[in-house]
């Protein structure tokens, strides 16, 4: 499941975001309708190096 929520709920829904990254999901961020940001969990991207 990829979730993709404003980037403005980073700030009203950190810990609903936080528990899905940390379920192995990553969640895209946008801002005015266009992606900004990819957020993963560190593990993830360790992982791929």
């Amino acid at each position: 499941m990829i979730g993709i929520r404003p980037v403005t709920d980073l700030r009203d829904y950190f810990s609903e975001i936080e528990n899905t990254v940390q379920s192995g999901h990553p969640v895209y961020l946008t801002e005015n309708g266009y992606g900004t940001m990819l957020v993963l969990r560190l593990q993830e991207i360790q992982m791929r190096q």
